[in-house]
């Protein structure tokens, strides 16, 4: 990672020591506490931002909200990005992780990284212009890494409107067949190429561009984005895992948060397999090698079915499904005092919320509070669970 202070002619330049073996380029002092951070978006842009030694992660998105105007930044986090034997990892950044100690384990192969955490669909909608840009370049990338399994029809309506992004209205003087072959992979996935072949794609592909009409920039990519939505996988982040409760499911599977609840796909096909809604979950919690939720019974009496779920990625699943469901809980207090109506499967979500201690997590102040009561909670769960089973 690579770190610059800022430039003042009357302070000597100095080396910064080597960190987990790597040599840092020379910086400049800004201040004796503060330092230049490159922080990173998908399209590799970078901004400048600010950090000293008490800088959490939190603070680098208000950062950047307050540099970009964004509108709804709870939205977005900052990810630890790096590459673990060949392969691309990355790590979300709690609020309170401390900027300084991160840069400590950084080398060369990794970088921060400014990205949506959370994609919820009313603000996307509403979505300020850097806050589109941000939707637009994370959406564009899932779709052409295959991380997002879009059909041939929506894969095509994409690339099109990608098309205009980049190269302007559709001009038959210029755009000929054979005039995005060579950058046929920049649009399309493998796996639909493989499918289907790149000379069939290209027709399909020209075909759809001509169609377009003229749009501004920011429209075609808010327009990108919404026609992303169709999918039922839009705005899910994955988690490798196993079960082994179903047969009808493969034993790999990808367990998949969203702002709806959660879904299951095929590791190995990327195939959508299984979904459910915050509607139909009774509670969830996790283990340090599982995941697991309960579903709520129809039936008086009768416990709900259970699912468990091998994969070390369980405290974050769980913390990703308890954001979703606070910004659910917000949007539904907005509705309730603007003497809005509120659904049958809304109020099912604040009823199940406030039993699960939502209202007693929110008024609580401080971290050591907070852990006893995540303590007192797990505890009670794994109490429910057990007597049940027997």
């Amino acid at each position: 990672m690579e770190e610059l202070r800022n430039s003042r002619t009357h302070l000597p330049k100095e080396k910064v020591h080597k960190v987990d073996g790597v040599n840092y380029s020379n910086v400049e002092r800004n201040s004796p506490k503060s330092l230049n951070l490159r922080v990173y978006l998908l399209d590799n842009e970078f901004k400048t931002l600010t950090y000293d030694h008490s800088t959490r992660a939190v603070d680098l998105i208000d950062q950047m909200s307050k540099k970009m105007s964004i509108t709804n930044s709870e939205n977005f986090g900052i990810f630890d990005v790096y590459t673990h034997n060949s392969r691309v990892e990355e790590k979300l950044l709690k609020d309170d992780d401390c900027i300084s100690d991160v840069i400590k384990k950084h080398k060369k192969d990794r970088k921060i990284v400014f990205k949506c955490k959370m994609f919820r669909e009313l603000n996307i909608i509403n979505a300020d212009e850097f806050s589109t840009h941000l939707y637009y370049i994370q959406t564009k990338e899932n779709i052409i890494s295959g991380y997002f399994n879009a059909p041939l029809h929506i894969a095509i309506t994409l690339a099109a409107i990608e098309m205009q992004i980049e190269f302007g209205p559709f001009n038959p003087e210029k755009h000929k067949p054979g005039f995005i072959f060579p950058r046929i992979r920049d649009f399309f996935s493998e796996r639909l190429l493989e499918q289907h072949g790149s000379k069939y794609i290209e027709k399909r592909l020209l075909d759809e561009y001509k169609q377009g009409e003229p749009k501004a920039l920011l429209f075609l990519k808010k327009t990108y984005t919404l026609e992303a939505m169709k999918l039922s996988v839009f705005g899910c982040r994955f988690f490798n895992a196993r079960q082994r409760r179903s047969r009808d499911i493969p034993e790999r599977i990808q367990l998949g948060v969203k702002s709806i609840g959660i879904i299951i796909i095929s590791q190995e096909t990327r195939e959508f397999l299984r979904q459910w809604s915050f509607e139909t979950i009774f509670r969830w919690g996790y283990t340090s090698d599982a995941f697991y939720f309960q579903l709520r019974s129809l039936n008086d009496g009768i416990s709900g079915t259970i699912w468990e779920l091998f994969t070390n990625e369980g405290e974050t699943v769980s913390d990703l499904l308890n954001m979703y469901q606070k910004y659910i809980l917000d949007d539904i207090d907005e509705l309730h005092c603007n003497q809005i109506y509120m659904s049958s499967d809304l109020a099912i979500i604040k009823i199940q919320s406030c039993w699960r201690g939502y209202r007693l997590r929110k008024k609580l102040g401080s971290i050591k509070k907070l852990l006893a009561a995540q303590m007192i909670v797990k505890i009670w769960r794994d109490f429910r669970n057990n007597k049940s089973l027997l």
